[in-house]
This record gives structure tokens, sequence and C-alpha cells, in this order.
């Protein structure tokens, strides 16, 4: 017999949620490791690749401020990376080569 359990969506999607503060100071990081990796370019040569002045930049990957909403479109055009890891680190969707360079940028950064 199938049984089907039906839970509130705030429980089965929500239940981890993270916290703003947590989105930016992840999201900056999850930056800095795509600057190392697609270049490895200075944070000034990044910013002007992505939209955003190099010592905003600086301060976006210490988990100062947050990436301007207006610069996601250009940092994924820019670098094929996917929303989903900018912002959740969530790798599936990344491109292989992407994704090695990543994991090459975090052991380089560690």
């Amino acid at each position: 017999m199938l049984r089907i359990v039906i839970l509130p969506l705030s429980k089965t999607i929500f239940m981890n949620r993270p916290s703003a503060t947590d989105i930016k100071i992840n999201s900056g990081r999850r930056l800095r490791l795509l600057r190392i990796a697609c270049g490895p370019y200075t944070q000034e040569e990044f910013g002007e690749l992505i939209g955003i002045k190099g010592n905003y930049l600086s301060m976006i990957e210490v988990g100062d401020r947050s990436i301007p909403k207006t610069s996601y479109y250009d940092i994924v055009r820019s670098t094929n990376v996917t929303l989903d890891w900018l912002l959740l680190g969530i790798e599936t969707n990344l491109p292989l080569g992407l994704s090695k360079k990543i994991a090459e940028a975090e052991g380089i950064s560690n």
C-alpha cells in the first residue's frame, strides 16, 4: 500500500534557511574564490570585469557588504558561475572546469 505524507511547506523547504548575514558572508567568500579561480585577478581587475569597484569588492569578500543586486547578472555572465553556487554554495550545475578551478582556489586560499 502506497502511503503519502504531506508536510507543511515551511518545514520541508525552509527548515535550514540561511540568514541574510550568512548569505552575505558566504557569498563574499565564494566571490573571492571565484576571483582566484577565474584569474587569478586582483580585486580591481575582477571588479572591473563584474562592474564593482575594487575597494567595494574587498568589503564584499570579507563580509562587510553584500553583493549589489545589479551585479549578479554581470557576475554570472562573466564567469559562467550559477546563482545557486554564489548565493547558497550549491555546486550541482557548475561547469566541471569551473568547479575544479574553484576547488583548487579553495586549497590556495586556506
